[in-house]
């Protein structure tokens, strides 16, 4: 007897996939690779995301690879990890929502209400980036000043990068009450004046992310209509849940949804991929292997396994960029930023706003 299933393939059988597989460090997820995705040492490539997007850039920087780093420490900051750890010093970027914005403010097109935020001190703090300087800004106009430039570097990144690379990390975040404005934690985990009145919980559902990463990518694509865009999934867990229920159910939730709008986005846009991280890592046929005894965090060996099936189907270092090849004085490269590149491939411990739960 004949079926549909009769020939297939054997990556599309679960016993001949991993059942009959040598452990699962042989088991490659990946079957077909996008050939606009290849990197090769010239393509600007830029990240943001959850605290997993960490690793990936810091992994690009030490092959050898052009992480666009568009913001440079300004005097006085120039360890702040910050300016290492991201392409611009936005930190985590955890929800959909968070990126969209992102945008709309670096564009002009969204001015939150509440811009600023007072610590003990007097001192005014970021609410969208409340680790580039946690003793605060002395005056709104060093405040604004450091804001712009930031806002600009943003830009940049938008603009100027050839592959954006996303890493999809929460469902729940907190939200001003009168305009919306998604914050990377709540108010309270923060050393600033009480403002819990002025922001409420939510938690996305599938069809708000899906449809706002649409709006997001869409944009995207009318600043630098050439980009390509990756998108993955985080594998570390919630480290702490606001919705009544036990975290386990919290985490299931915030992670199926994602991957869901992973899929939905790339199937509706055919500029964007998808890159296995969270399956390689979560998948129960590793048996946790991947994890820290918390459970949560991921060991250096699973960001490396993780790095090198990525470098297997998108890294070629032997060659440039054949169709836009850039010239090396286009490159960004100022003395500033390859410094930057020389701490931040040195770096340990990625960056996560979502510690400041447990403090």
């Amino acid at each position: 007897m004949t079926h549909p299933y009769r020939d297939l393939p054997d990556h599309q059988y679960w016993r001949r996939t991993v059942q009959k597989k040598d452990g699962w460090l042989s088991v490659d997820p990946v079957v077909e690779t996008d050939e606009t995705l290849k990197l090769y040492p010239d393509t600007k490539v830029a990240t943001a995301g959850s605290c997993f997007a960490q690793h990936i850039a810091r992994s690009l920087i030490k092959q050898g690879f052009h992480y666009l780093l568009a913001e440079p420490a300004p005097l006085g900051q120039e360890n702040n990890p910050m300016y290492q750890e991201f392409s611009a010093a936005y930190g985590n970027v955890y929800t959909v929502t968070q990126l969209h914005q992102l945008m709309l403010r670096a564009y002009g097109l969204f001015h939150p209400d509440v811009d600023c935020w007072r610590n003990a001190k007097g001192r005014l703090v970021d609410p969208f980036r409340p680790g580039i300087r946690e003793d605060g800004f002395e005056t709104y106009e060093e405040f604004l000043a450091d804001q712009n430039s930031h806002l600009k570097a943003v830009r940049r990144v938008f603009e100027e990068c050839d592959v954006f690379i996303f890493t999809l990390g929460l469902t729940e975040g907190w939200y001003s009450k009168t305009d919306g404005a998604a914050t990377p934690v709540v108010p309270g985990a923060v050393d600033c004046e009480d403002l819990g009145h002025l922001y409420e919980f939510r938690n996305a559902r599938v069809s708000e992310m899906t449809d706002e990463l649409s709006v997001f990518l869409k944009n995207l694509r009318l600043i630098n209509p050439r980009v390509r865009v990756m998108l993955t999934v985080s594998p570390v867990s919630l480290i702490a849940t606001y919705a009544r229920q036990n975290v386990v159910l919290s985490n299931t939730y915030s992670k199926s949804a994602l991957r869901v709008v992973a899929e939905e986005t790339v199937q509706t846009h055919p500029f964007v991929s998808y890159f296995p991280s969270y399956e390689i890592i979560s998948s129960h046929p590793s048996k946790s292997m991947f994890f820290e005894d918390d459970f949560r965090s991921v060991r250096p060996e699973g960001v490396e396994h993780v790095m090198r099936i990525f470098a297997k189907h998108h890294l070629d270092s032997g060659k440039k960029r054949e169709d836009t090849a850039t010239k090396p004085e286009e490159v960004y490269q100022s003395p500033e930023v390859a410094a930057l590149q020389k701490e931040y491939a040195s770096a340990a411990a990625v960056i996560c706003d979502e510690e400041r739960l447990i403090n």
